[in-house]
């Protein structure tokens, strides 16, 4: 039943929201995405955009947005859209992207406007809070609903494509690992098997890159 509830918001309903939402800001805000693009790459190449100590830069601003939006689906689904509707799918991924960005825009404004400040002096925003304080008390409701569904996307769900990759990655295993130089080495160094040392070093891989972002 959830599952046919999700295939059908997910269809028609959540296209017209998507693109005509999109449209619609898009001619509302006078072509914004496109006419403040070269103030957008000024603002990038500037090195004074660091507000404070507890800000960060527009430029690591924009990372964190493109970390948080670009994935799995992006990636997989331009496959899945080139085998199921050919090259003219790109034109429309085209179209999908150009008022993306415009709602990207709105929604970024309507959180630095709506970002609230924590007690220890903190900056705090997102949708929870445009929610909160822009539609009022009444809808205190579907802010905290947004929170709870978002802790729950960000702990486990939005996270299980990269955990199959990885699982997929590490216990099959590849043809060319008999003779890679470099894994063959660390085998007979260590006594362990060539799929021993590939899982390991995938491990390794994944908690150091992982780190560094976390550290920032």
């Amino acid at each position: 039943m959830i599952t046919q509830i999700a295939d059908f918001l997910c269809g028609y309903p959540l296209f017209i929201l998507l693109i005509g939402g999109g449209f619609f800001l898009f001619f509302y805000s006078g072509m914004v995405s496109l006419r403040r693009l070269p103030d957008a790459m000024r603002v990038l190449r500037d090195r004074h955009s660091r507000e404070s100590g507890n800000q960060i830069s527009s430029l690591q601003a924009l990372a964190s947005v493109v970390a948080a939006t670009v994935g799995m689906g992006n990636i997989a689904g331009v496959a899945i859209a080139l085998v199921m509707g050919g090259p003219g799918a790109i034109f429309w991924m085209w179209v999908s992207a150009l008022v993306g960005m415009s709602t990207k825009f709105h929604e970024g404004v309507l959180t630095t406007r709506y970002k609230v400040a924590l007690p220890d002096g903190t900056p705090a925003g997102g949708t929870m809070h445009i929610i909160d304080r822009g539609l009022g008390p009444r809808w205190h409701w579907l802010a905290v609903t947004f929170a709870v569904a978002g802790m729950f996307g960000t702990l486990c769900i939005m996270n299980a494509n990269q955990l199959t990759e990885a699982v997929v990655t590490t216990f099959t295993t590849p043809q060319w690992l008999e003779g890679n130089h470099f894994i063959s080495t660390l085998a007979s160094a260590s006594g362990w098997s060539h799929l021993s040392v590939f899982r390991l070093i995938v491990g390794l891989s994944i908690a150091v890159v992982v780190t560094l972002v976390v550290i920032g």
